[in-house]
Formats: structure tokens, sequence, C-alpha cells
């Protein structure tokens, strides 16, 4: 992604993508997807996101084992810069929408998780689901936290 792309992100934001990026790498994969924003957002223990996944129980180290039950590890680690697959690309455009939205000029890590729950169909809302995780419930969780 080019450096203009996360002049768009706060602080918060931006090491989430880091975090994917660098859980992406631990994985071995050779992209960046929706498993890997969501263990990117357990990742930072300061950020809004983190604090309504702790509170909805989300657990990163079976999020963690799911995705590499699921997907598997990489053959190769490679030096080449990660890309990013469509659906995370549509989760962050999701996620700008969200913040325009709420007049926001940045995106943080509560945008981002409105993103993934608001794309619905990405390997990360699978992971919750089956983790028992209502989305609706989280969603409604966001929404009450960022209006306190």
């Amino acid at each position: 992604m080019p450096d203009k792309f996360f002049d768009r992100f706060t602080d918060g934001g931006r090491r989430a993508l880091a975090y994917a990026q660098m859980e992406a790498k631990s994985l071995q994969h050779d992209y960046v997807g929706t498993e890997h924003l969501l263990l990117g957002l357990t990742d930072d223990s300061e950020t809004f996101a983190r604090a309504v996944l702790n509170e909805m129980h989300v657990d990163k180290t079976r999020i963690h084992q799911a995705v590499e039950e699921i997907v598997g590890r990489g053959a190769v680690v490679s030096d080449r810069p990660l890309r990013f697959t469509p659906r995370i690309k549509r989760v962050i455009e999701l996620a700008g929408k969200a913040a325009r939205q709420r007049g926001e000029r940045y995106i943080d890590t509560r945008h981002l998780l409105l993103g993934l729950v608001d794309e619905g169909e990405s390997l990360a809302i699978h992971l919750l689901q089956d983790l028992g995780i209502d989305l609706k419930h989280m969603r409604n969780l966001i929404d009450q936290r960022a209006s306190d």
C-alpha cells in the first residue's frame, strides 16, 4: 500500500494494519486478509477495538489456532511486500465509510472493527461466529462505547 494510504488512519489504525502484516508473516502467508486484521486488532492493548473484543471474550490464541487449522501455514517466507486481499480492501473501504458517517476524518480501530462486521462474509467473521460471538451484539457494543 502506498504511504499516503496510511495518512487516513490514526496511530491505532496504522498499528492494527502493521500488526495484521506481522501476523500474516508469522503464519508465512504472502497476503494480508481479514483473519490477519482480526488478529492485529487483538495485538494492541490500548485500542477501542481491543477493549470491545476483550469484552466479547474474543481470545487471540483461539483465533490464531483456527486460522492455522483453516488456512494453514505458508510454505516460504518471502521478502516481497504482502498484498492486501480484495476482501480486506473492502473492509478498509467500509471502515472509511463508517468514519465519514460519524463525521470523523481518520480511520481508527473502531472503524476497522465496524468494517469487518459490515462486510459480513469474511473469514474473520466466520471465525468470530464459530467462537459464538453475536455480531449484532458486537455492533451494539461498538456503538454504545463510541457514544460514552
